[in-house]
């Protein structure tokens, strides 16, 4: 009995296009890329009903000569996996390559003269041709990939390791790693009064510290921060300071260093605009195509220091 995977990414709203249609698509927990069977029918051209119809189509003996063995074994066993709100129903579905790789069949038996006189199978190639010039076998994997938002995630996986190393698994003593000279600079920029020892100035602190500071020290830094360091539900304030989490080897440093570069771009900048448009070019901010040019901060947090 082959095992039932898992779908992790994909949804009935994020479909492959293929020229005037819109096929549903899957990444299976083992990152395999996939379309339903009836997915591939309908991307074909031979409709989405009766799961059968891709069987019977690619039995007409005008193509079937041309289905090599490896092909063959694939769509005599189709993968049975499972999707989001199915009520873990099993479907059946065949590795996205499975498409090309078909259409690329009924081309060479067109080309070989085969579908001379049938109109359905002209029709039927020449929806292959469209989803051919399309896709490659790569191409096919990385657009679901891209569509399904597993490319995201594939790529927050590789920086896990990373994050290991930046980050405790349980947090420091509290020790003063913002210098004092940072806060006077960023109030300076933001018209606010500096006062020492105030550890809130308005409207937070910690917005300019997310966005200034953690946001750009590193990839999924500071996703991963407010994870392990949750926001208390009722009192809406941390437990500890985002940086009592860093580790002594690599966080402390990189984020002792980022400091000063952006304390340098304060320094040089004499309004909040002028110096943010700096900041994104020397420390664009991680997993984003948004530039904060004006920070507007929307999120709840605290200030850290």
């Amino acid at each position: 009995m082959s095992k039932i995977l898992k779908a992790t990414h994909g949804s009935p709203d994020k479909l492959l296009p293929l020229g005037d249609k819109k096929i549903q698509c899957y990444v299976l927990q083992d990152g395999t890329a996939v379309l339903s069977g009836r997915g591939m029918q309908d991307a074909l051209g031979l409709g989405q009903s009766h799961g059968t119809k891709l069987k019977v189509f690619l039995n007409n003996k005008a193509i079937s000569p041309f289905i090599d063995s490896e092909l063959s074994m694939v769509l005599s066993n189709p993968i049975k996996f499972t999707r989001p709100g199915r009520g873990g129903v099993p479907a059946l579905a065949y590795e996205a390559t499975t498409l090309t790789k078909i259409c690329r069949i009924v081309l060479k038996a067109r080309r070989k003269g085969e579908f001379v006189s049938s109109e359905y199978l002209q029709r039927i190639a020449d929806e292959c041709e469209i989803i051919v010039a399309a896709f490659s076998d790569v191409g096919i994997i990385a657009t679901i990939y891209e569509i399904t938002g597993y490319e995201k995630d594939k790529e927050r996986d590789t920086y896990q390791k990373y994050l290991e190393k930046f980050i405790r698994k349980e947090y420091a003593a509290w020790v003063g790693r913002f210098p004092v000279k940072f806060f006077e600079l960023m109030c300076d920029l933001k018209g606010w009064k500096y006062e020492k020892n105030k550890t809130k100035y308005y409207p937070s602190m910690g917005h300019v510290i997310n966005d200034v500071v953690y946001k750009r020290l590193a990839p999924y830094i500071l996703d991963e921060l407010k994870k392990v360091n949750p926001v208390n539900k009722g009192t809406r304030i941390r437990k500890v300071k985002h940086h009592m989490w860093l580790t002594e080897d690599i966080g402390i440093p990189s984020l002792a260093e980022h400091l000063i570069g952006v304390m340098t771009l304060a320094r040089v900048n004499s309004n909040w605009r002028k110096f943010c448009d700096q900041l994104n070019r020397a420390f664009p901010i991680y997993n984003s195509t948004q530039l904060y040019l004006d920070l507007d901060f929307q999120d709840e947090d605290e200030d850290d220091k």
